[in-house]
């Protein structure tokens, strides 16, 4: 289509010469260690384990990962030396998912799964849809060994496009969670929108012909891409998300351009609800491990604000700096 129409092409797509680099690394995983695990080991969370129960003082490594919709989620992987592994089933097996979660083939997404050591528990904190109103919610479960089995809370922790939990557990036993929201997975379809029922605002967003021409044909799609299931609609929204972010800082300008300029009021409303969708951010809150609860009130640590950044920052790592 890039070449019989003039859109795009995707990056992917286009001849690159990889960055010199001298980072020595050894590749672990490079093959799927059940046919139960379907789509590989990404967004890998690793927790060191200590003598857990029921063996005989041994120190084990447990790797938890991605599924996306298979209908076993999140694999679980168990390790002595880091380098070979071998299953231990998953946090959720087929059928003993969250009663909350949508399940099923292009309809659940398990993503960015962590198991943490909590007092006598082990808590897994992950992602995963809703099943009636398909946000992305984040849940916590609990058990009392690194491999299960695990018991879901009975409602997401985190509701309305909130992603890639992770903990961080202070000296004295406190514990912090951190998430993002994930507005970056809602404004292309509203960047579709606006460009769909204004067309000549593509020439005002976006610099190039050939980027302007990606951007109306995507919004031309957007009657049938509405219809899509959540992954899907991402997919079909990519081109539009990499002309936008090709030089993301003109593009916020241009935004709010058209938010502030000489447009109809619903161009202006949108233009504004898009440039506040365009920034994501990190929070963080305490997390009480006894009551399964997040306590006090969130505070924000991070956004993409700097031009290497584009339009998203997000699976965070923290670590204690002495």
């Amino acid at each position: 289509m890039a070449k019989d129409f003039g859109i795009c092409a995707p990056p992917e797509y286009l001849t690159t010469t990889p960055p010199a680099s001298d980072v020595e690394y050894i590749p672990l995983l490079t093959r799927n260690l059940t046919n139960q695990i379907y789509y590989g080991d990404g967004d890998p969370a690793v927790i060191r384990v200590e003598s857990p129960r029921g063996s005989r003082g041994e120190t084990w490594y447990y790797l938890t990962v991605t599924s996306n919709d298979a209908p076993d989620a999140f694999p679980i992987l168990r390790s002595r030396d880091l380098r070979s592994w071998e299953p231990r089933g998953f946090i959720f097996p087929r059928s003993q998912n969250p009663g909350w979660a949508a399940n099923g083939e292009n309809r659940s997404d398990y993503w960015a799964p962590e198991i943490h050591e909590c007092g006598p528990e082990f808590l897994a904190y992950f992602v995963a849809r809703e099943r009636t109103t398909g946000e992305l919610c984040i849940g916590v479960a609990k058990s009392l060994r690194p491999d299960g089995p695990f018991l879901p809370q009975s409602d997401p922790l985190l509701k309305s496009d909130r992603i890639d939990p992770h903990v961080f557990a202070k000296n004295d036993g406190e514990l912090y969670l951190y998430w993002k929201e994930d507005s970056n997975g809602i404004w292309p379809q509203m960047l579709s929108d606006l460009v769909f029922a204004e067309p000549r605002l593509a020439n005002e967003l976006f610099g190039t012909p050939e980027q302007q021409r990606t951007a109306t044909f995507i919004s031309t799609l957007a009657p049938w891409t509405v219809a899509l299931d959540p992954m899907e609609r991402f997919f079909v929204y990519q081109p539009l998300l990499q002309v936008a972010t090709a030089d993301f800082v003109q593009f916020r300008k241009r935004l709010g351009s058209i938010s502030e300029g000489p447009y109809s009021f619903a161009a202006r409303e949108r233009a504004r609800d898009i440039l506040t969708r365009v920034v994501t951010t990190v929070y963080v809150q305490k997390f009480d491990p006894i009551s399964k609860t997040l306590v006090g009130t969130a505070s924000k640590v991070l956004e993409n604000d700097q031009r290497w950044e584009a339009h998203v920052v997000e699976g965070m790592w923290v670590t204690e700096q002495r």
